[in-house]
């Protein structure tokens, strides 16, 4: 779960790379709002055997295997941009963690965990992204608004060379521009014309099913959230009270 909190600051206008964004030095600012994500906020990941053998684990050896992983002690968020996130090989690494400035505010939250089937049958399952818990702000304003979320799914191959495949290049909820009865989907962020895959709904971020694992196969992922400070909603009066929890859950199955 992931636990999120506004306090007002300001953020910066959209800069490629982390060492530009990091720097104060001859960047414009904008008025905006940012995040706290409390200290007693986590991040957790679950697995639901349903009688077959699987196992999670923070590291692709699997030293430490186990049905349940946590995340404690979440830095602040401030808002930031998807153009100015890492490659992609390197948010998708078990060794990379979450950029902080010197602050120790969090531009982005990321976490590469590792699925194996330690079992002897085919197994499949099925990956969940889910909110847990929504709180709106005193004014009616939604978290849910500003955050995008970016998952990489990827087969570790023994002696491969690591791919890092996305699951749909990035996920918001939907805009609040209507045509008719239906809602436009919303911006990635303020690089012009692209557009993000919508929240499946606003309890369920989003879910796919990992149809065979056979014995022995094992998927790396890699789930990163940020806060989108270009989206037309980071602006304005601080939602005061707004609060967000996030959970992935993942429900394994014997494919028949």
């Amino acid at each position: 779960m992931v636990q999120l909190k506004y306090v007002k600051k300001r953020r910066l206008r959209k800069r490629m790379g982390i060492v530009a964004v990091s720097s104060f030095t001859g960047i414009s600012l904008l008025v905006l709002v940012s995040f706290l994500g409390r200290t007693v906020g986590t991040f957790t990941v679950s697995l639901d055997n349903n009688k077959v053998e699987m196992s999670l684990s923070k590291t692709s050896d699997f030293a430490e295997p186990t049905t349940y992983l946590r995340v404690n002690d979440i830095n602040k968020y401030i808002p930031y941009t998807y153009s100015s996130l890492p490659s992609e090989s390197k948010l998708d690494d078990e060794n990379t963690i979450s950029y902080t400035n010197s602050s120790g505010n969090l531009y982005y939250f990321k976490y590469t965990f590792f699925v194996k089937n330690t079992g002897k049958v085919t197994s499949g399952y099925t990956f969940r992204i889910n909110v847990t818990d929504n709180k709106l702000a005193d004014n009616g304003s939604n978290l849910l608004d500003l955050l995008r979320l970016q998952v990489f799914e990827n087969k570790v191959v023994e002696g491969q060379e690591p791919t890092h495949n996305t699951r749909g290049k990035v996920y918001a909820r939907h805009s609040l521009t209507a045509t008719g009865d239906n809602f436009e989907a919303e911006d990635i962020s303020d690089v012009a014309g692209e557009k993000a895959t919508p929240f499946e709904s606003d309890s369920q971020l989003l879910h796919f099913d990992y149809a065979v694992m056979m014995p022995e196969d094992v998927m790396r992922y890699t789930v990163v959230f940020w806060m989108e400070g270009s989206d037309p909603e980071c602006k304005g009066n601080v939602p005061k009270n707004a609060s967000l929890r996030l959970g992935i859950d993942i429900n394994a199955y014997e494919k028949e």
